[in-house]
């Protein structure tokens, strides 16, 4: 099923209007070299963002969370821990220098690297109502807003041979540019997204071709096609960096909202993640990772 794009987009600036934002970048994580971390992360916003709500009096607080990868990274999802053979499959990532964790969100597994956007809403859902499409959508029409500049018109449908494949894939002339998940807790909500920015696109799509393989996966497995997928300086015909996208997002915010930044050392924040990242690592221990 094709997504109409762009329904919503009003609702998009209202959605950054409702809230003053703060923003966390990856690029400032002491732990960034930890795999594990900005998943815990992810599961401590969606917890702080309510907590930290419930004393605010003004404008509710919202957080953009930017958590690109300095390593490279294959984030599993609970069902890649079921392939028949999951010990030949980790050795064979793990031979090709992925560190590997099992991410409490989303469908199967994804890679993040230095070339992959990984970004995140995280709203308290009490301020402005957010159904599960409502959600997906939000991150859909900006991405369209993003690229509509370039003239690249975005789709959202399941491309079903690409890994990780949704009914909500960010799709660009037939081909995946990235997909979007959802995290809620109580009345907070997260909706994050990866984007291919840069990098081999194809060579990440045959390491998780070969994982599926190697690890004897059934057909209920997507059979991954790495020419399913794309990168942004693909789709430009020209470099494009991380940087530079993750800026054109802030650039938008700034042009709709009130956005500042949340530090890591936040002592209500740290108390979270600390307690999200013992859990994380339990669970990626769980599976000898």
């Amino acid at each position: 099923m094709k997504f109409k794009i762009g329904v919503f987009m009003t609702q998009l600036n209202d959605f950054l209007a409702t809230f003053q934002w703060q923003t966390l970048n990856e690029a400032n994580n002491p732990d960034d070299q930890d795999v594990n971390s900005a998943l815990a992360y992810q599961d401590a916003l969606v917890r702080y963002i309510v907590q930290q709500n419930q004393t605010q009096h003004d404008k509710p607080y919202g957080v953009l969370h930017f958590y690109s990868t300095k390593i490279d990274s294959i984030y599993l999802g609970a069902k890649d821990t079921r392939v028949e053979r999951f010990n030949q499959g980790i050795a064979y990532l793990k031979d090709n220098d992925y560190r590997i964790a099992v991410r409490p969100h989303g469908g199967l597994c994804v890679i993040s690297d230095p070339g992959i956007c990984n970004i995140s809403f995280v709203v308290d859902s009490d301020y402005f109502a957010l159904s599960i499409d409502e959600g997906y959508q939000l991150m859909v029409d900006l991405i369209e807003t993003l690229l509509n500049p370039y003239h690249l018109q975005v789709e959202s449908y399941e491309i079903v041979d690409s890994y990780c494949p949704g009914s909500y894939d960010i799709v660009v002339n037939g081909l995946k540019l990235g997909g979007i998940a959802q995290r809620r807790f109580k009345s907070g909500v997260a909706i994050a997204a990866y984007l291919s920015i840069e990098g081999n696109q194809e060579e990440r799509g045959r390491l998780v071709q070969t994982f599926y393989r190697i690890s004897e996966a059934d057909p209920t497995y997507p059979l991954v096609n790495p020419a399913s997928m794309t990168t942004l300086s693909q789709l430009l015909d020209q470099p494009i960096t991380v940087e530079q996208f993750e800026q054109m997002i802030m650039t938008y915010f700034e042009s709709h909202t009130e956005i500042q930044p949340l530090s890591y050392q936040d002592s209500t924040l740290d108390s979270i993640y600390q307690e999200m990242l013992l859990k994380q690592h339990q669970r990626s221990s769980k599976y000898q990772l």
